[in-house]
């Protein structure tokens, strides 16, 4: 019995599909660029804000120009909190963000 399951699974495991183009994921150029300030305290508190800003070309797989379209624009402010050398502890209670 546990032999024909073995050779059932065996046989059905051996077809497989793929995905059809229009469903394939193609190359696309994106920018990305991410910066980060940041402010200590002289105790273990510091406070940060980052800002993302992406852009991407277009979804034809051969458009390299990166700042064709706008991506994404987000600023985040942080409240961080140094439990231990290796944990820290961090709040983004809001942000701002451009889709």
């Amino acid at each position: 019995m546990i032999r024909y399951l073995f050779l059932m699974f065996c046989c059905l495991g051996g077809q497989a599909y793929g995905q059809s183009y229009t469903n394939e994921v193609r190359h696309r150029a994106v920018f990305w660029t991410e910066l980060n300030y940041v402010y200590k305290t002289s105790g273990k508190w510091s406070f940060q804000l980052d800002h993302q800003y992406r852009r991407q070309a277009d979804d034809n797989g051969r458009d390299l120009q990166v700042f064709r379209h706008p991506l994404l624009q987000v600023f985040r402010p942080w409240v961080n909190y140094q439990l231990s050398n290796p944990v820290r502890v961090s709040l983004s209670p809001i942000g701002l963000w451009w889709n």
